[in-house]
């Protein structure tokens, strides 16, 4: 998501939504493709508001990944052809939904088999029995790593230990799945799906193995997204631009220097990671 009534720098400009939310982060994660696939012209807008080097990666769309009828499927064809208007386009996420379970590894072989060479991709699955570290969740990540597309790492942990009931939160936890989290990098572009709290210290016990990991695969030349979000979103770009500078600061070990959640975003500062 690029825009939120709440975020006040989007407020301060007069550009739009995406084009000031690009001036501090250089990809988002779009869930619009998902539920419905946009016009050439929006593709096209989209291209033209973003600086050289943004990124954006799209999910496919629900009727591809859950009808799974992708060779007579409208939306499949569409939204290639939006991509192809982007040129910056960074992993398509694929989000199969959570009974698509082991059993139907046959129709993902054929499925990855048949997707356009030209980009990454990064799978997400919602089923428990890719989570139970047996043979077939290894047969699962051979499959990925034989095509060298990424496995999507959904991080709900700290939602799910949230003890506020705010409807945000009981709406977040409602629609995202409660699975165990499995660090495995089967691309060479990881993408981390982050739902946590809304400020760095109550994160920090969950962050820091990742702020770790993140640093090591930057170091092999891993092309890294991290999309952090809350349940209500209202203060997820102040906190992504810690983090981002947390793991930046490789003499920094703990989110202790930046635990002061109210870093003001400017138009000349912008994170070299993917927020």
């Amino acid at each position: 998501m690029w825009q939120h009534k709440d975020w006040t720098f989007q407020k301060r400009v007069a550009d739009s939504p995406l084009t000031s939310y690009a001036r501090f982060f250089n990809s988002v994660e779009g869930n619009t493709t998902f539920y419905a696939v946009p016009p050439v012209s929006t593709w096209q807008k989209w291209r033209d508001s973003v600086p050289q080097g943004f990124k954006f990666s799209f999910k496919l769309p629900k009727p591809v990944t859950h009808l799974g009828n992708w060779q007579n499927c409208t939306e499949y064809d569409q939204f290639f052809e939006g991509l192809s208007v982007l040129q910056q386009v960074g992993p398509i996420q694929i989000q199969l939904p959570a009974r698509f379970g082991p059993n139907s590894m046959d129709r993902l072989h054929q499925f990855i088999d048949q997707l356009p060479k030209d980009y990454d991709y990064s799978v997400e699955v919602r089923h428990t029995d890719f989570f139970l570290k047996d043979a077939q969740e290894k047969a699962f990540n051979q499959l990925l790593l034989s095509y060298e597309v990424n496995r999507t790492l959904f991080d709900t942990r700290p939602l799910f230990n949230m003890k506020q009931d705010t409807l945000s939160i009981l709406d977040a936890k409602g629609k995202k799945p409660r699975v165990p989290c499995h660090v495995i990098s089967t691309g060479s572009a990881p993408v981390i799906r982050y739902i946590g709290y809304s400020n760095l210290a109550d994160n920090q016990v969950w962050l820091e193995p990742w702020v770790s990991k993140i640093r090591h695969w930057l170091k092999m030349g891993k092309d890294v997204h991290f999309f952090l979000h809350t349940p209500d979103n209202i203060r997820s770009p102040w906190l992504a631009l810690d983090v981002a500078k947390w793991i930046e600061d490789a003499s920094v070990t703990s989110a202790s220097a930046f635990l002061s959640g109210s870093r003001v975003l400017d138009t000349h500062s912008q994170s070299d990671l993917f927020g």
